[in-house]
């Protein structure tokens, strides 16, 4: 009330300014139009100021939002990059960065300003441009404004987090901990890889630590959720862009929507052409025979991806939502492999040469369909949605020794997902926000591959019994949560829950007529404290325990032969390792300077590794195992200052002290050890239509049982330009300017010494050119998407 009064006061005062300052710009040729509300209610927030500034921090227009809390305010200086500054007495400021096209700028989605003592238990922002979102639950890349994501892969923006390492063949791993859960909208997918999926229809990441009680409790490490591209603003839009490496990669995308009367449909279709040569050189020396093998591999790959992505909305006069996605995405991937192998014995040396010819051949489908029903306006909700994914995955191989065949292989797997899933929210007066929900979700694999030894005498292909599999894998998992979110006081706020997930999976073994059943109860608690120390300045604190289950090529009991010395084959017996997290956040933010500093203590339960042990006489078995129990303990630090308006500095780090421990097989797995990653942005603005990224990227040594990969570092940079009235715009990217970035492993066990060093095109000249076109459609009511989050990424015109 005291604000309320307050708000009425000054009404007048600021009408009066306002319309002052900025009476000469009631002609302009822009408008901007849009609804601020507060973010934990969500009632409109009435006098509430709007100002815009250019990139020189200079005052261009401004007004006051009614009593709905709309404002529509005039822009004289037309398009171009501008500040949008929204603020209201007992509440923090809002300030973004949008871009203004000529005509009717409409945001469909409202700002929703947070009390004093809220924002920084909520999100601190680290980075320019609102790109990265950071609290102590998750970090939200914003993918749209980025310009990392030239080379069409997903991984060049989930690279830029510095608790993200990345390996030379693609796997993900978070704090160390690659038990990481890939989502797409919030949905598990069958596709696998991020490989397949084209950083062009992504709009923003989010790189998930401490997931709440909503989400699944699977991957100790971590979710990473990709949010599809969706544009929100009123009309039509249509835009397009595509990045060409005289490296003959090429990927681009193209995407329309329609957004009408509270009806938005969207279709994006993206495409990717990447080949890339990869150089290898492989020692491996066995203790127990004093034999070695030598092996010089040059690799090439062919990477062709198309993905479509279709999705809609539909909100109701009655508040209602319905929402509907279908995605298709193709990712084809051609390998070649030409090894000279050099096996040397104390008896003989002898030299092959060996050509291994593969394919990973995969077809995604994923249909998502979801209805929210609004039972008491800004309220009350309950929701239903359902998923199903599905892909076809294919395998072939050819193998030649000396130029003649000697082994071939077909077959596949047919990866599926399917869930249902109801949630009820309710905001009660004094008791704060109250969560619940059911859930139940299939997923499994049919998976056949077959394995021909070719006879050179009869000249005949014969069937391999031995390489040969035939299985299927079902897991049925339900799951129960609650948890509630509350105001405590006016500067501590707590948010609890809890999750029941009871999971029976049947792994049918067909060739050797054997099935494995086994069930798990998992209890996944949930508790985190946010406490406000000062206007700038905020402390969280997060205990969580989460599951990660065995995934299919880690139980797969068969043997797949990588190469003539290294066998790899699954566990059937393995059981799940369970993660258990205590985590604490400080961070805070003035004028120019923000922070955000993390500590966490990290456990891992029969922990699940892989380990390499002696096969026949000269060869090593590839198999997972749980160990006893690894631990971390480590800190994540980000930090942004911005000294200049035409300029910005970025900092963050991870670091966490290890130890592993546990005996498997004789095998001592026991270690210690420290790891830290890090990476270093400057951004430049030069002049209103031009921007500078300049990023370097560094992982120390890793140790994981029984190896070490040695430190990895490496630099890029960016140049983009807007042209033509901020429609079309122009960039040109280095990767590894200095050739820097190999992968290289090395180890030196009680069976085998290894080294191992790997050295692809990293370094590449990236040109790209994008349109974007936007027609707004007749002046309405502008309506609220519905969408729940941050509408500080929005970019208009973009």
């Amino acid at each position: 009330m005291y604000y309320l009064l307050r708000g009425v006061a000054v009404k007048y005062f600021f009408t009066l300014i306002i319309s002052i300052l900025f009476s000469s710009y009631i002609f302009s040729q822009s408008r901007l139009i849009g609804k601020v509300l507060d973010y934990k209610e969500l009632y409109p927030l009435e006098y509430a100021s709007v100002v815009v500034k250019d990139m020189s921090d200079s005052v261009v227009s401004g007004g006051v939002t009614d009593k709905s809390g709309n404002f529509n305010i005039s822009v004289k200086s037309g398009e171009g990059k501008y500040s949008l500054n929204i603020s209201y007495m007992g509440y923090d400021p809002l300030i973004t960065n949008i871009d203004i096209i000529k005509g009717e700028n409409k945001i469909l989605e409202p700002f929703k300003l947070l009390f004093k003592s809220d924002l920084l238990s909520e999100a601190v922002v680290t980075s320019n441009y609102r790109q990265r979102v950071t609290d102590i639950e998750k970090t939200t890349i914003n993918a749209t404004s980025s310009v990392a994501s030239v080379s069409g892969s997903v991984l060049d923006l989930i690279k830029t987090a510095s608790n993200i390492t990345i390996d030379n063949g693609g796997a993900i791993s978070i704090r160390g901990n690659s038990n990481v859960v890939i989502l797409i909208d919030g949905v598990p997918t069958t596709l696998g890889s991020l490989d397949g999926i084209s950083a062009n229809s992504v709009g923003s990441i989010e790189i998930i630590t401490n997931p709440g009680v909503k989400y699944d409790s699977e991957g100790t490490g971590g979710i990473i959720n990709i949010i599809s591209k969706r544009d929100k603003r009123d009309g039509y839009s249509v835009g397009t862009n595509i990045n060409w490496s005289p490296l003959d990669r090429v990927n681009g995308n193209i995407s329309l929507s329609q957004n009408r009367n509270g009806f938005s449909i969207g279709v994006n279709y993206s495409a990717k052409y990447n080949p890339e040569s990869v150089n290898s050189n492989l020692h491996r020396f066995f203790h127990s025979t004093g034999n070695s093998v030598d092996q010089t591999i040059e690799s090439s790959r062919r990477e062709v991806i198309n993905t479509l992505v279709i999705n809609g909305q539909n909100r109701f006069k009655s508040g209602d939502i319905f929402k509907f996605s279908a995605k298709y995405s193709q990712p084809d991937i051609r390998n070649s492999q030409f090894l000279t192998i050099l096996d040397n014995s104390i008896n003989d040396n002898n030299y092959t040469n060996r050509e291994n010819l593969f394919y990973h051949k995969r077809r995604m489908g994923e249909v998502l369909v979801e209805y929210i029903k609004e039972l008491n306006k800004d309220k009350s909700k309950i929701s239903l949605s359902s998923s199903f994914s599905r892909t076809r995955g294919r395998r072939p191989g050819y193998y030649y020794q000396d130029g003649e065949p000697v082994q071939k292989s077909k077959g596949g797997g047919h990866p599926t997902n399917f869930y249902i899933q109801t949630d009820y929210t309710n905001k009660i007066k004094g008791f704060g926000e109250l969560e619940m929900g059911l859930k139940y979700f299939i997923r499994g694999n049919n998976f056949k591959f077959d394995s021909y030894t070719y006879n050179p005498i009869d000249l005949e292909w014969v069937y391999n019994d031995f390489f040969s599999s035939d299985l299927t894998y079902r897991e049925n998992i339900y799951s129960w949560y609650i948890g509630n979110s509350n105001k405590i006081s006016s500067s501590l706020s707590l948010k609890s829950g809890l999750r029941l997930e009871y999971s029976v999976s049947h792994l049918d073994i067909k060739k050797e007529s054997e099935q494995i059943d086994r069930d798990n109860l998992f209890v996944s608690p949930y508790l985190s404290l946010n406490k406000t120390l000062s206007s700038d300045r905020n402390l969280s604190f997060l205990v969580s325990r989460r599951i990660s289950r065995p995934t299919y090529p880690q139980i797969n009991p068969f043997i797949n032969m990588i190469d003539r010395s290294v066998y790899e084959t699954g566990n059937r017996n393995i059981k799940p390792e369970i993660s258990n997290r205590v985590e604490a956040m400080f961070n805070g933010f003035k004028d120019v300077f923000s922070y955000n500093i993390s500590l966490y203590y990290n456990w891992i339960d029969d922990y699940i590794t892989q380990i390499a042990s002696l096969y026949d006489t000269d060869a090593l078995m590839l198999t997972y195992e749980n160990g006893d129990c690894s631990r971390k303990l480590g800190s994540d630090i980000s930090i942004r200052y911005k000294p200049w308006s035409y300029m910005e500095i970025s900092v963050g780090s991870s670091l966490f002290l290890g130890e592993n421990t546990g005996v498997v097989n004789d095998i001592d797995l026991y270690g210690r050890f420290i790891s830290y990653s890090g990476n270093l942005s400057l951004t430049l603005i030069p002049s209103k239509k031009d921007q500078i990224i300049i990023q370097s990227f560094y992982t120390s040594p890793i140790t994981y049982p029984q190896f070490e990969s040695k430190e990895v570092y490496y630099t890029d940079i960016s140049y983009k330009r807007d042209l033509i009235k901020n429609r079309l715009a122009v960039s040109a990217t280095i990767t590894d300017i200095f050739n820097s970035r190999v992968w290289d492993v090395k180890t030196d066990n009680a069976v085998y010494r290894l080294t191992n060093r790997s050295k692809n095109e990293s370094r590449a000249i990236w040109l790209g050119i994008s349109f974007n076109l936007n027609r707004k459609a007749a002046s309405r009511e502008s309506k609220d998407s519905g969408d729940s989050g941050f509408t500080n990424m929005i970019r208009l015109g973009y």
